[in-house]
Formats: C-alpha cells, sequence, structure tokens
C-alpha cells in the first residue's frame, strides 16, 4: 500500500504593478514589475507493507524549497495607418533557490496583424516562454502522484518558442478564425524507465531526466455564436525525446 502526502504551493507575495503610457496618438507603453515566493513540497510520503502477518512502514521525505522570482515587463503597441498593428515586448525574470542557483532569463515577444477588410485580419506571432518549475506525473501509479517541482542547477527551466500564422473575422453575431501554429520545447522533464519516486528513498532528481519536445498543428476554421460560445474543432501532433543513460527514447 503507498501512502502519499504530496504538496505543492505557490505563495505570492506581490502582484504585478502594470502602468500605462500614451506616447503617441498611435503608439503606447505597458509596463510593470511583481514578484512571487514558491514554497515546494515535492515529496511527503510513506510506504506501508505486510509480509508474513509483520507489518511494516517506511517515510520518505525532501526538504521544502523556497524559490524566488522577480520579473519586469514592458511592450509597446502601435498601428500603421490602422492597417497593421503590432506589439513587440519583452519579460525579464531572475530565478533564485539559496544562494548558489541563480537564472536571470529574457522572454522576447512579437505580434503582428494586418487589417483585410471589415473586421477580417491576418495575424501573426512569435513569443518565447520560459517556466521556473516543472510538473511531474508517473502514470504507472493508479494514484495522484502529480508534483510540481522547482528548476535547480542540475535540471535548467523549461523553455518553450512558439510561432502561430492564421485569419480571423468577426462581426457582431459571430467569429471566425484559423490557425496553424508550431512549438519547439526543450528542458522537459519525465521520471526515468521504471522509476516510481513514490516509493523512492531517493530525491526527485535521482529519479527524472530532461528532453526535448516539438509540437504543431491546424486548428480549421472555428465559429463563435456571440450568444453561444465557441464552436470548432482542432488537430495537433506532439513529439516528446528523453535523454536517458546516452540511449534516445521518444
Amino acid at each position: 500500500i503507498i501512502v502519499t502526502g504530496v504538496q505543492t504551493c505557490a505563495l505570492p507575495i506581490s502582484a504585478p504593478t502594470p502602468a500605462t503610457k500614451r506616447i503617441r496618438p498611435w503608439l503606447k507603453m505597458d509596463a510593470g514589475v511583481g514578484a512571487v515566493r514558491h514554497r515546494f513540497i515535492p515529496g511527503r510520503r510513506s510506504l506501508f507493507s505486510r509480509t508474513n502477518g509483520v507489518e511494516k512502514e517506511e517515510f520518505f521525505s525532501d526538504i521544502n524549497i523556497l524559490a524566488n522570482e522577480t520579473y519586469g515587463f514592458a511592450e509597446l503597441q502601435g498601428n500603421y495607418h490602422l492597417k497593421w498593428f503590432w506589439t513587440v515586448g519583452c519579460r525579464t525574470s531572475f530565478y533564485w533557490i539559496g544562494d548558489s542557483t541563480r537564472f536571470l532569463y529574457a522572454e522576447p515577444r512579437l505580434s503582428l496583424r494586418r487589417k483585410l477588410g471589415q473586421e477580417s485580419y491576418l495575424h501573426f506571432s512569435a513569443t518565447r516562454n520560459r517556466q521556473f518549475f516543472h510538473l511531474l506525473n508517473n502514470l504507472r501509479l493508479g494514484l495522484p502522484s502529480d508534483i510540481w517541482v522547482p528548476s535547480s542547477s542540475r535540471f535548467k527551466p523549461g523553455v518553450c518558442d512558439q510561432f502561430s500564422f492564421g485569419w480571423s473575422k468577426a462581426t457582431r453575431s459571430f467569429a471566425v478564425s484559423t490557425d496553424v501554429f508550431y512549438k519547439s520545447m526543450s528542458n522537459l522533464l519525465e521520471y526515468k524507465d521504471g522509476a516510481v519516486y513514490q516509493t523512492s528513498a531517493g530525491s526527485w532528481e535521482d529519479n527524472v531526466t530532461a528532453g526535448k519536445g516539438e509540437a504543431y498543428g491546424l486548428e480549421p476554421p472555428g465559429e463563435e455564436d456571440r450568444h453561444h460560445g465557441p464552436k470548432g474543432h482542432g488537430v495537433a501532433m506532439s513529439e516528446v525525446g528523453a535523454a536517458q543513460d546516452a540511449v534516445g527514447q521518444r
């Protein structure tokens, strides 16, 4: 019998403080700063067994981890003769645990829209996102086993570069849009083959491996009724590769 008490939580110590400034009639700037403190309790768990009438219970627990994140962002939004609309910006984050693990990263983003006609647009976007904590799940256990773990000196923050291109049109009664997208991801974590962290006395870092992935797809034209909500379907493909003992795994 496996008894788990796995908990994770993120405690915000302040909210972002955005500010908007109109620079020109066709140009404005948004900016802000914020801070978050994350408290991770990655593994408080126990294993109970009974063999030939002899009961035994073992307890495992990783130390609690406090992680701090501060960030600032700024973006410019403008248009050219009300035909081209653009947004360009960047979010910069500083993340640290103790005195040994520190990360400073920028997350740029770009969005373009071209007006074709009455409420009809072509649009393109490119973004880079980083996530300083990872979600681990073990599908081999029929128990709630998802846990959040922080980035560390051994496992860097996750990175996702996303590109999309599409078309949209809106009227007073409905909106229709279609998109294609591509995502490139790295520093993805998953359990090693055969690893069951909930019944292991080792650290979660000893039970996982990192890899890369990509996803791409098409969202066919989907209609959104202003009164009844969206209706639509999508087609997507994804592939993940994990490096484990120098052997590729897909």
